[in-house]
């Protein structure tokens, strides 16, 4: 390897947070929290309006908003039990 490949500082992971919620993920994030039990702790109409304006243009917000999402997840496996975190397992036609 050469040396100014080697001996780089160390870089970060981008993760492209702030296009997704524009567009892949905006659906999907509306959608969470719209309905999350977690609008008892938390004032979700606000980061709603603040998904419009990042959507928008107006800011980037993506931070703010992935905060909240990442926590009414949390919310939604750990207090509600309104979603299922154990991953499907896949049975083989094989198997029958």
């Amino acid at each position: 390897m050469p040396p100014q490949i080697v001996n780089r500082k160390k870089l970060g992971f981008p993760v492209p947070t702030r296009v997704w919620l524009k567009t892949l993920m905006y659906d999907w994030a509306a959608d969470i929290l719209s309905t999350s039990a977690a609008g008892e702790l938390l004032d979700l109409p606000y980061v709603l309006r603040l998904l419009e304006a990042h959507k928008r243009g107006d800011a980037d917000y993506s931070r703010k908003i992935w905060t909240v999402l990442a926590f009414c997840v949390w919310h939604a496996i750990y207090v509600d039990g309104s979603i299922d975190p154990r991953p499907e397992r896949a049975v083989s036609r094989l198997a029958s």
